[in-house]
């Protein structure tokens, strides 16, 4: 296996990237782009060697404030855009193209917004857990919310209201809510990783999205690609698991306003069938990516 790392330059930084290559490729390179808003690679390790062990060039990052990248300055702004342009510059440095994006959550509306912007690439597109309209996210999340346990969805409501959302009893509230809805199983790790200091970029994360899963109220929550949807003209496959906190109705029009899309149900998962339903999403993504590899899409 070959590893190689490096940093491509965009309006908000370096960006730190890794290009894998298997000893035996077999398949389209894969790009991986992590949630957030400012997410690090490492929590989608596992979903690398997945791609890799089919055979498949990996590419991850780390978006600028986290991880390996550059720290952002104290000034600096903040924003989708930025992201959005991170993105454009890595594609890039990838080993080779054509390539299939894989994202989750947030990355999936950068990869959304990835494949609008350039009708010629990337070849195809594999979304979990994803967006299309905060709005209807933010609406999703609320619905989840009236899931939990009373005692802790009112403290819950009471600390974002009082904004002392780092207090104990907050975090007891998002503990139940990310083990319901963002992901009911561990996840995994590679050694290397499991290890490594959480250095997501906590402002972006607060100012685009807010103190917690549970609360969307950033700057983010006014993006809408309803309309745009039309211009996604690679293959998409979206993974979706029953227990999201993206409500099943929002993912299906997603599904149906991308025009070669298909949506994959995870009846176990959440935000995560990458790893709660693992053995099912590697089934399923080989098979869709199979299918790419031989223009049968």
């Amino acid at each position: 296996m070959n590893v190689e790392t490096g940093f491509s330059v965009s309006g908000v930084g370096e960006t730190w990237y890794v290009n894998i290559t298997p000893d035996e490729v077999k398949g389209i390179p894969i790009l991986i782009v992590p949630g957030g808003p400012g997410g690090k690679h490492n929590y989608l390790t596992g979903v690398a060697e997945a791609f890799l062990r089919m055979g498949h060039p990996v590419t991850m990052y780390d978006p600028v404030g986290s991880g390996n990248s550059q720290e952002y300055q104290i000034g600096d702004a903040v924003d989708h855009e930025g992201f959005v342009g991170e993105l454009e510059i890595l594609s890039a440095y990838l080993p080779s193209s054509p390539y299939v994006v894989f994202a989750h959550s947030y990355g999936a509306a950068l990869a959304l917004e990835h494949a609008v912007d350039d009708l010629t690439r990337p070849a195809g597109l594999i979304l979990a857990s994803a967006p299309h309209n905060s709005a209807m996210w933010r609406a999703s999340i609320d619905e989840r919310r009236k899931e939990m346990p009373e005692k802790l969805h009112l403290a819950a409501r009471k600390h974002e209201m009082a904004g002392t959302t780092t207090s104990r009893e907050y975090q007891e509230a998002q503990r139940w809510y990310d083990q319901h809805f963002v992901c009911r199983v561990p996840m995994l790790l590679s050694p290397g990783d499991e290890g490594a200091e959480a250095t997501n970029n906590d402002s972006a994360y607060a100012t685009m999205w807010g103190p917690s899963e549970m609360c969307f109220n950033g700057t983010f929550s006014d993006w809408d690609i309803t309309f745009r949807l039309k211009d996604v003209r690679c293959p998409t496959l979206i993974v979706a698991g029953r227990y999201d906190s993206i409500s099943e109705e929002m993912t299906e029009l997603l599904g149906s306003l991308i025009p070669r899309s298909r949506v994959e149900w995870f009846e176990e998962s959440s935000s995560m069938p990458f790893y709660e339903e693992a053995a099912k999403f590697a089934r399923v993504s080989n098979e869709f990516l199979e299918r790419i590899g031989a223009r049968e899409l």
